[in-house]
Order: structure tokens, then sequence, then C-alpha cells
């Protein structure tokens, strides 16, 4: 027997119920810990609190509960929503390359490019009312390109500005909108329904194809600077990464909640994380006639990095707009620590409450307020109710992060509940902003770093103001790929008490 949850309607289930992430919150409230509920004719089961989360989505026990269904216009099982062998391959894969001893400092030098375009931005748009997501989304795009590449677009680089609209039509993409959902399966309805509902549907599957295309020509350049007859890959070899590749069970490294990005493999040729993604074994030996799932991974790793740093950047400049007293707070941080230096990622111990202020952003303004769906791999039992093969099981994370008896006001933005008693940060336990278990975010790594070095740079400079005097509640926030907030506006000023 399922657990219980709201009763529903005939077809429609509790459809016409649900808003959103407050509505998983509301029925978190009224049925627990655990509920189901049928949305469509589709059957839901949502885990509520971090310890059933723990128990049995993470770890050895999250096994049962691996899989997801595919993903909307997918080529592949890639990373985001594939499943079975196929995905783990590619994950495994994914996440070796990364473990390179130049990936921060690659990180780095291709978030500091950037920034001056928006820091220049800023500048030129001092006192106005500043669309947020306008200005950043173009340095972060081209933030997880220079990763791939390993270096920065220039700044008239056709392939820059390609890659731009791309994320623009794609950031305006409603998964959850039952439009967007019918033209997926039936691409001839989208041009008569977008005409019937005076609407705007993307077409999906055409926009991953025009960015497929520059794949295709990155990794074609990035073959042309290596020997492609080097498969090898010594660099695979990656302390945690290695032994994980021998194990009987593939994904039993990928269990892990967290690689350890402390134990880094050699990069002694100073290669692009696109070099080593190729000299992977899963892909060394690809080609344009069977680069699915290399592409279709490549995409995941893409719109991973590009969508969460965006959502995550809006929230956090967002809180601390509204919240003017942890600003100066964080501001004296940063200059008692970078001065007048480039601020580091190796600069994050030293500046906690700053470290703070982004974790009690990304609590509140969940960028992912739900698990993307995993489905069980057998029947299997919760807390004593039967789930049967194929049902989907979901984490509501925003519910996880409202979690009263954990934290105390919940709604409140307070960073000080995440620094212990001698000031240091302390990583919320029933908080997971990128995702589940295994199935995390591929990109948190790079949105860790990116948010940090973002958030640092541009407090370092400016105060931030709110555009208008609405609560942090009570601005509207609309579900995209992720979880954004509808058309934030800021605005910047010169630092008043700039040392």
């Amino acid at each position: 027997m399922l657990p219980p949850g709201p009763p529903g309607h005939y077809v429609v289930g509790s459809l016409l119920e649900y808003k959103g992430p407050k509505t998983n919150l509301q029925w978190t409230k009224q049925f627990g810990g655990i509920y189901s509920v049928n949305l469509a004719g589709k059957t839901l089961v949502y885990l509520n609190t971090i310890q059933l989360v723990e128990r049995y989505m993470e770890g050895a026990a999250g096994e049962l509960l691996l899989d997801r269904p595919p993903g909307p216009g997918a080529i592949g099982e890639g990373l985001l929503f594939g499943s079975g062998e196929n995905w783990q391959k590619n994950k495994t894969a994914t996440m070796r390359a990364l473990h390179a001893a130049t990936f921060v400092q690659a990180m780095e030098d291709v978030v500091h490019f950037e920034l001056r375009e928006v820091l220049q931005t800023l500048q030129a748009k001092l006192g106005q009312k500043v669309m947020v997501g306008d200005v950043l989304i173009g340095p972060c795009v081209n933030s997880i390109v220079g990763l791939l590449k390993g270096g920065s677009l220039a700044m008239d680089d056709p392939d820059r500005r390609e890659v731009l609209l791309i994320s623009q039509n794609l950031a305006r993409c409603d998964l959850a909108s039952l439009l967007q959902q019918i033209s997926l399966k039936h691409p001839m309805l989208r041009l008569p329904l977008s005409f019937l509902f005076c609407t705007s549907i993307v077409n999906i599957p055409a926009t991953a194809k025009r960015l497929h295309g520059l794949l295709r020509k990155w990794i074609r350049e990035s073959r042309t600077e290596t020997d492609p007859s080097d498969s090898s890959c010594r660099e695979s070899a990656a302390p945690d990464a290695s032994s994980a590749s021998q194990e009987k069970s593939p994904s039993a490294a990928l269990m892990s909640s967290q690689w350890n990005f402390s134990k880094m493999s050699l990069n002694e040729e100073n290669e692009s994380t696109l070099q080593r993604i190729l000299k992977q074994p899963e892909f060394v030996k690809v080609t344009e006639k069977t680069d699915t799932e290399l592409i279709q991974s490549l995409t995941d790793f893409f719109f991973g990095g590009v969508t969460s740093t965006l959502s995550g950047a809006e929230f956090v400049l967002m809180y601390l707009s509204k919240n003017p007293d942890a600003s100066r707070t964080a501001q004296k941080e940063i200059d008692a620590v970078a001065g007048n230096e480039d601020i580091r990622w190796s600069m994050k111990d030293q500046m906690p409450f700053l470290q703070a202020c982004i974790a009690e952003a990304l609590r509140l303004g969940c960028v992912t307020p739900s698990s993307l769906p995993h489905v069980a791999l057998k029947e299997t039992q919760i807390e004593g109710y039967s789930i049967p093969k194929g049902t989907t099981v979901m984490a509501s994370i925003y519910s996880l992060h409202r979690d009263p008896e954990i934290f105390a006001e919940p709604e409140e933005f307070r960073p000080d509940r995440h620094l212990d008693s001698e000031g240091r940060f302390k990583q919320p336990h029933s908080y997971r902003p990128f995702g589940i278990g295994a199935r995390r975010c591929v990109g948190e790594a790079m949105a860790d770093i990116q948010l940090f070095l973002y958030t640092a740079s541009i407090l370092r400079q400016f105060d931030i103001e709110p555009a208008d005097s609405r609560s942090a509640q009570d601005l509207e926030t609309h579900m995209r790929i992720v979880h954004r907030l509808i058309d934030l506006q800021c605005v910047f000023t010169e630092r008043k008490n700039n040392c």
C-alpha cells in the first residue's frame, strides 16, 4: 500500500491543487515525512525529511532508486536524466575528467575574465534598476564554455553569441508547463498551441540541436590540439577515481554524496576539461557517428553548470539586497581578507560569514525545489509502505530546507545559523541545494566556486539595494529548467563604507 496523501480528483488527480514547491510544503505539514500524490494519472512518492532522504535515497540504499525517466529532448542517457550502465559510465568519466589539479585554477581564470564584463556593466548602470539575470547569464554561460575549452571565448567570437542565444532560449523553457510537455511528445502541435494560447513554447529539440552542433565543433577543435591516438588516459588515474572505476559495482563510487576534490589527479599537459573528457576510456574511441552519449553528457554538463549558478546568484543577490546588515558584515569580511587582491576560492574559509550568506540564500531560494525524479528499480519498502517497481520517488528539497525541527524560524534569512560557536562556517545538515545523493548536479563544484567569486567581487565594489519594497517571500518565482526568480531587479550603488 502506498503512503497516504491528497485525495485528488478523477483523471487529473491533485494537478489543479498543485502550485509548485509551496504546495509540497503544505502537504508535508499535512501528511508528514512521506506521502504519495497523483498528478494527472502519474503517482509520485515524496520524501520530506533529511532522515528519510539519507535512509532511502543516499548511500548504498539509494541504488534501489538510482534510475530516472528519459529527459526532455534527450538523445542519450547523459548525466541528468539517464539510467543504467551508460549513465554510470558517463558520470564516472566526467567526474574523473574534472578531478584535475588545475580544475580550480581553470575555473577561477574564466570567472575572473567574465567578472570584468559584470563589474563594468553594473558600474555603467549605477543607481538604476538592473535586471540581474540579464547581466549574469552571459558570464555564467561563458564561464562553463571557458572551463570546457580551456579559455574564455573572445567577446567578438561568433560562438560566444550563438551559445548565449541558445542559453537565453532554453532559459525561457517551462518544463512544468502542460503545453511544453505536449509539444515535446507531439512536436507538430507546438506552433498551433502557441497560436491558440497566445504564448511562446520553446522548441527544445531544435535548440538542443544547435548546441549539439557547437559541441561537435569544439570536440573537433580539441582533438586537433591533442594526439587522437593517445588512449592511455594517464590522468584518469585520480586517487579516488581510478579505484572507483575498478570497483566490481560501477555505481559504488557514484553513491558517494560528493567526490573528493581535495585529492586531484595530475594535469601535466594543462589540458582543457573537454580534452580530458575525450581521453577517458568511455569516450576516447567515440566518433560523430557514435557520439550520442558524449554529446548528451556535455549538454547536461553545460546546462547543469549554467542554470544552477545563474539561479543561485539571483537568489544570493536578492537576499543580500533585502538584508543590508548582512551585506555590510560580509563586505567588511571581504575587505579584511582580500583587500585589493583578486578574490580566490582559497580565501573562502577565511570568509565564513559570506559562505553562510550564500548557504542561507540557497536554502531559502531552492534552486532545485524537488529532486529530479528517481525511479524504483524493483518493488521496495519505504517506512513500511510498499513502493511498486517503476514508481517515481522524489525528495521535496523545499521541505527539507524549511524543516522547523532543524531551522528555527525557517522563512527568515539568518546566515548566523550556519556558523559554529567559534564563528566558523558549518555545512547545514538538512541541505541539498543541488540534488540528492549520486544524482546530485555534476555542476555543483563549478556553481560553488562561481557563486563565491561572483558574490564576493560584486559586494566588494557595490552596495546592493532592492528595486521595490516587497519582502523576499512575496517575490514571484517560476520553474524553468531550475527554480528562478521572475525578472529580479536590484539597484547597485558605489560602496558607502568602502575600506
